[in-house]
């Protein structure tokens, strides 16, 4: 949208200044301890640097993807690792047990699987007014919808969303998120 309005130099210095913030309003929380502020800037790092976001947009970019195991590489790093990082964050935020941080995480991740399949379908089943967006611009690249088709992918959509809510056993109120989930499989956006 930025790129739309005010052209493509301010939409890539809007990036530029946004995370370096995110870095600064993490070193600035108040309501962490120093080691926490540390983690999440670890955590955070690690999901849009090289290994993370970077690392899918450049395979994205760059990379012919063939194969089922190749794509969901590809999505967990393009689109998975912002949330599974914006889950663990979270946790570490709120000082969580190991083993319920894995359990968000893990949630999340499914959870970003899905979420990208489903973006698969709607650049063929979307239009441009819903979406604010072209649609049709995967092009030729492989997609899940390209792999499997329409019916396949909405299977898979509820597969790793209720994958995704499996991973939540640790947590005792779920009902918010779990319904979140949910809706992502119908989303129009």
């Amino acid at each position: 949208t930025t790129h739309k309005k005010f052209g493509e130099t301010l939409a890539v210095l809007a990036g530029d200044a946004l995370q370096p913030e995110a870095f600064r309003l993490i070193a600035e929380a108040p309501c962490m301890s120093d080691g926490s502020r540390v983690e999440a800037v670890r955590v955070l790092a690690r999901a849009c640097g090289a290994d993370g976001m970077v690392a899918g947009q450049v395979l994205d970019t760059l990379y012919g993807i063939h194969t089922e195991e190749q794509l969901k590489a590809m999505y967990r790093l393009k689109t998975g690792v912002m949330i599974s990082g914006a889950a663990e964050l979270g946790c570490v935020a709120a000082d969580m047990p190991a083993d319920m941080r894995a359990q968000a995480v893990e949630f999340a991740d499914r959870l970003g699987l899905a979420f990208q399949i489903r973006d698969d379908m709607l650049d063929v089943i979307g239009t441009q007014s819903e979406l604010g967006k072209a649609t049709g611009m995967d092009g030729e690249k492989n997609t899940f919808v390209r792999l499997y088709g329409l019916e396949k992918c909405e299977e898979l959509v509820r597969k790793y969303t209720d994958y995704a809510i499996s991973a939540l056993s640790a947590f005792e109120d779920t009902e918010y998120i779990t319904a979140l989930a949910h809706s992502l499989t119908t989303r129009r956006v």
